[in-house]
């Protein structure tokens, strides 16, 4: 559809964390000062896929979701590990992050 995958739009932006940092990122996506956008959302609703991600607005930032498996449906074939194994290193501000490959 796109010639390129940064020609994509984006509205929001996807941070996929292994399961056990699910809590630890949380923590720190609020701490930057972002908030869940739905009450009803919480780590063990998340966690076990009755929601695809975990929500978060800012006022003046791109709202993120933080998923902590890659599809709502995690009990498949598809794991966190086909996605993080197979990354790009990087490097901002000092801080190395795997950045996942567009043809994922």
């Amino acid at each position: 559809i796109y010639d390129t995958p940064g020609a994509r739009p984006m509205n929001d932006i996807d941070l996929l964390v292994a399961p056990n940092d699910f809590a630890t990122a949380h923590a720190t996506i609020c701490a930057l000062g972002y908030a869940p956008r739905f009450p009803q959302q919480t780590l063990e609703t998340v966690k076990s896929g009755v929601f695809h991600a975990f929500t978060f607005d800012h006022p003046t930032r791109k709202t993120i979701d933080l998923h902590g498996y890659p599809t709502t449906f995690h009990n498949q074939r598809l794991t966190n590990d086909f996605f993080l194994n197979d990354h790009q290193r990087y490097v901002r501000r000092g801080l190395a992050l795997p950045l996942l490959t567009p043809e994922k």
